[in-house]
């Protein structure tokens, strides 16, 4: 790293050292843009309606941290069990950022009782993406004010943009860039080997810190690096085998720390087949850095080849795309005049050194390695699988335990945008610097414009004040909250299902009560219903519990004996009658064999069918409070939808969010803007088509 620190704690030359002028001054930007993106009300603490109603992954960063803030410690510092009762998971198995969360928990005590640092994560992403992001190209320029606006490509990064408010902790894609800021730096610097052991071991704690998953992607830049240090000198082969060793123990230690070797879970063979087609489908695609998915205000969208591909979204963005063509051209004329020059000095001032030729072979080394892996076994090209790599079986079996391999193609995205502007201040002269300066800060702006679309939905999206959007109204819940210690979901595969496993776990952590499963990032996928089934048939019914049933599920369980409450469209069964504290609605009796005889083939309005996006039952449950006619009319029901549920951005089924459809597809945003009725007919006609992301 280029911060130095004296011994008295002072940074070395203070603020007016270049490199640190250039990171500070990058961390102001990234800070500014977080502010115009997403604002103040993502940073009010107490805020938390965003997130919930956001519907996608981040109320489960949000959950997760809520469900083991209120946990009791243990051993295993990340353990907590009240998402999965009985059984005990690490935190650090679901979105939550461990470094954050640990430090929260500790502070907890102290913290108001609604308390989400999702927008304080973020703040800390964009500063350290403008931070690190202006060291890399001050490496480079040697200017800092054209470093720090050229930092602005890896501020706006779509890889990280994207993961950021989604699935959280993977926003922190900035640990790929310290790693990447100490190898630039320690390139043409010899390291002794209590340097390199003490640096990738701190580098090893930070990566585990932010992000379990990103331990192999900076592993693959530890890969480059020990290539470029092996080649610089044989010698440094043991300080390299020292450093991995560091690595790897630090961010082992700090797993075994949080937990995660006692996480609960079970690699059978129901596991293996999950992850395995999960492995098959989510591979990054060889258009990863071309293909804008709907961020580019100028390129068009390319296909996808699996269902599963966005995991590995890099698109570069039209700035940089524009940069890197410019560095083909480069190579190209220099390759020209290599060969063409008449004299042996015109070729010696054409070669790079030989400290930068070692450089360059490192970082192939981690770019081949990063596509490798990010492809998986398939390797596709737009929606043309090209053909698939037969890898031995034991190979599958510990790669689909990383599932969304796509993900691994971030570390070549990083060094990809390193590699732009170290090639294009290769060039000598300083008139031809000062233009290549110029011509960045152009790519940079151009940047802005191409990925102004994401950027502008998001700011919509996050930089307001919302209210809360939950079907929970029934004041069922706090009572049932209050008198009882467990809440079991069944089928637990419930839990899983769109926003209901928020709104479930959401009651469970506000009333301290627990949950019996919750969705992590690794869980045991077996459905307990069976179980229970036959401890009810056995009378085996718990004094402590209340039992919670999906209306499309009543059916398997109303003959028990219980006694069943409708509950907000949930059927809820308890051993004890409180038929005295709880309004008994009324409760669907063999609703699918009466659905069935019933449903007409589509729902029709204005030539557009709209059966993709509309459930008459799930509407007419999620809803019933305020639509005015018979539970079984589903013609009127279909005509609310329709008159009143599309125009205000009403869930017409499980599977589709207008708000979700809206915040991932920016090219729809841009031309529906909040005429919500748009959104629901362009998914029903051409998007479920398409394989446009809802969730």
């Amino acid at each position: 790293m280029s911060i130095s620190i004296d011994k008295a704690g002072k940074i070395k030359g203070g603020f007016r050292r270049p490199e640190n002028m250039a990171f500070f001054g990058g961390l102001l930007l990234g800070t500014l843009f977080f502010m115009l993106v997403y604002g103040y009300p993502t940073l009010d603490v107490t805020n938390v309606s965003y997130i919930i109603n956001e519907g996608s992954d981040l109320p489960g960063f949000f959950i997760a941290w809520d469900g083991y803030r209120y946990a009791d410690w243990s051993l295993g510092l990340g353990m907590f069990d009240t998402l999965t009762y009985p059984q005990a998971q690490s935190y650090a198995l679901s979105d939550v950022v461990p470094w954050l969360g640990l430090l929260f928990k500790i502070l907890s005590p102290v913290l108001p009782d609604n308390f989400q640092y999702a927008g304080i994560w973020g703040l800390i992403c964009y500063a350290m993406q403008g931070g690190l992001g202006s060291l890399l190209v001050y490496k480079y320029a040697r200017k800092v004010w054209v470093s720090i606006v050229c930092s602005i490509p890896f501020i706006i990064s779509v890889p990280a943009m994207t993961k950021l408010f989604y699935h959280h902790s993977q926003g922190g894609q900035w640990v790929l860039m310290v790693a990447l800021v100490y190898w630039v730096y320690s390139a043409d610097r010899e390291k002794s080997l209590k340097q390199e052991v003490i640096s990738w071991a701190l580098i090893g704690l930070l990566t585990v810190g932010v992000n379990i998953y990103a331990i192999p992607m900076v592993g693959m830049m530890f890969v480059g690096y020990a290539v470029m240090r092996i080649l610089q000198d044989k010698k440094n082969f043991l300080k390299m085998i020292c450093s991995v060793a560091a690595y790897l123990l630090a961010a082992v230690a700090f797993i075994a720390l949080l937990g995660g070797f006692k996480s609960e879970f079970v690699q059978d063979e129901s596991y293996f087949a999950e992850y395995i087609d999960r492995l098959y489908r989510c591979g990054a695609n060889l258009n990863a850095f071309i293909n804008p998915n709907g961020a580019s205000v100028f390129l068009r969208t390319f296909a996808w080849a699996k269902d599963g591909q966005g995991e590995g979204f890099a698109y570069l963005g039209l700035g940089m795309l524009i940069a890197l063509f410019a560095v083909l051209l480069l190579i190209l004329y220099k390759t020209i005049c290599r060969f063409s020059a008449d004299s042996a000095e015109t070729k010696d001032s054409l070669e790079i050194s030989e400290i930068d030729k070692k450089l360059e072979i490192g970082m192939t080394v981690a770019f081949v390695l990063s596509i490798v892996a990010s492809l998986g076994p398939v390797v596709s090209i737009n929606d043309h699988i090209l053909f698939e790599i037969p890898y031995p079986d034991f190979v599958i079996r510990f790669w689909c335990n990383f599932r969304s391999t796509g993900r691994m193609i971030w570390t070549a995205f990083y060094l990809l945008l390193v590699f732009i502007y170290r090639m294009l201040y290769s060039v000598r002269g300083k008139n031809n610097r000062t233009f290549v300066s110029a011509f960045l800060i152009l790519c940079s702006l151009i940047q802005i414009v191409d990925l102004s679309r994401p950027i502008k939905s998001r700011h919509e999206w996050f930089n307001r004040y919302q209210e809360l959007n939950t079907p929970i109204a029934d004041d069922a819940w706090d009572y049932l909250g209050e008198h009882y210690d467990h809440m079991v979901v069944l089928p637990n595969s419930l839990v899983n299902r769109s926003n209901e496993r928020y709104i479930l776990a959401k009651i469970a952590v506000d009333h301290d009560i627990t949950l019996n499963d919750y969705y992590l990032s690794r869980q045991n996928l077996t459905d307990q219903t069976d179980d229970y089934k036959k401890m009810f048939e056995a009378g085996e019914i718990a004094d402590d519990t209340f039992y919670v049933i999906k209306w499309d599920e009543f059916d398997d369980f109303k003959d028990y004996e219980l006694n069943w409450y409708g509950v907000d469209g949930y059927i809820v069964g308890t051993k004890e009658d409180i038929t005295d504290y709880i309004y008994k609605d009324e409760l669907p009796h063999d609703i699918d064999k009466e659905y069935e005889e019933y449903k007409p083939q589509s729902f029709i309005w204005d030539g557009v069918d709209y059966s993709a996006v509309f459930d008459p039952i799930f509407y007419y449950y999620s809803y019933s409070d305020e639509i005015n006619v018979e539970h079984d009319d589903y013609e009127a029901i279909f005509d609310h939808f329709v008159q009143v549920g599309m125009k205000e951005a009403k869930r017409g089924n499980e599977t589709f969010d207008p708000h979700m459809y809206k915040n991932f597809n920016a090219d729809l945003a841009a031309g529906f803007g909040d005429n919500w009725s748009e959104y629901y007919k362009h998914y029903a006609v051409y998007g479920i088509y398409e394989g446009r992301r809802v969730f």
